[in-house]
């Protein structure tokens, strides 16, 4: 039985082959081509192309480099901290309004950037948070890739018999991120990225 999850493998591979061709289009075009790339795919309305907003502002970020440009202007003043906090929370209650109206697909990419905003203007500045974020940042694939085996797979009736999603949550969680460390202590002693070059 293959795991639902791993959908995102093809995702990344269309990502990794598309992404030059985007980044092209960007240094030639500049803010045309994201205004171009973030209207089509909601113009034609075709799902499979939903990911190109996604993508074309990943690149457009990057090469800008938008995010600490948008920070220091963000922080550089009292009044400035607290409009961009105020717009940052808002954007993420948006985003899950939007999801309600509309679907996850046709709101992910403001979603994907409210979440970045979030992360990069209020909570990497919170010292202890920041490193646990940093730390379960190291292990969010692993995580991603095998949290279905263990609520899905291999342990539905264990971890649903808990009965507090809280709980169910915290437990595959916690469970994902216990092999995901083993699965990392594992490739340092075999020597993973070694073999993998």
């Amino acid at each position: 039985q293959l795991n639902a999850t791993w959908w995102y493998m093809s995702a990344a591979i269309y990502i990794i082959f598309i992404t030059p061709l985007f980044y092209r289009f960007y240094c030639k075009f500049k803010y045309v081509a994201v205004f171009l790339m973030c209207i089509i795919p909601y113009l034609i309305n075709v799902e499979s192309l939903i990911l190109f907003p996604t993508i074309m502002l990943g690149v457009c970020f990057a090469k800008e480099d938008l995010f600490a440009k948008i920070k220091e202007k963000a922080l550089a003043k009292m009044r400035y901290r607290f409009l961009t906090y105020f717009l940052v929370l808002f954007s993420i209650y948006f985003t899950f309004e939007l999801t309600n109206i509309s679907s996850i697909a046709h709101s992910m990419q403001f979603s994907t950037l409210a979440c970045l905003m979030f992360c990069y203007i209020i909570l990497a500045d919170i010292p202890v948070i920041s490193h646990i974020l940093a730390f379960l940042g190291k292990h969010s694939a692993n995580i991603y890739y095998f949290h279905t085996f263990i609520y899905w797979n291999w342990f539905p009736y264990t971890i649903y018999s808990l009965g507090n999603k809280v709980l169910i949550y915290c437990i595959v969680f916690g469970s994902s991120l216990a092999v995901s460390v083993i699965l990392e202590l594992i490739k340092k002693v075999v020597k993973y990225e070694k073999m993998e070059q």
